[in-house]
């Protein structure tokens, strides 16, 4: 016998826009609650190769979410390392290969 989904069921919203980054700027947590700030890298037209770093998304996360998110994103850098993409050493931050 199938199991019943535990929580409420996934539903998808085709409004919300994907966000791209290339760099976290800051992570913080204030009272239980986890803030992040995306960002990515812009150039004005005809000012190369001048950049700046522009927020493109501040992402709010209860601790809960937050803890699903730090699990998720174990896993994926399992499957680059494994890949070959980044290393990990006990105790340390992943790095880029």
């Amino acid at each position: 016998m199938a199991q019943k989904p535990r929580g409420p069921r996934n539903l998808d919203n085709p409004n919300v826009e994907p966000v791209f980054a290339d760099s976290c700027i800051m992570v913080m947590s204030v009272n239980r609650v986890v803030y992040l700030t995306l960002t990515s890298r812009k150039t004005d037209p005809g000012k190369m190769p001048e950049f700046h770093n522009v927020v493109s998304a501040r992402l709010v996360l209860t601790v809960n979410a937050a803890v699903d998110l730090f699990k998720q994103l174990d896993g994926v850098m399992v499957q680059l390392e494994k890949d070959g993409v980044v290393t990990r050493q006990r105790g340390q931050h992943p790095t880029l290969q």
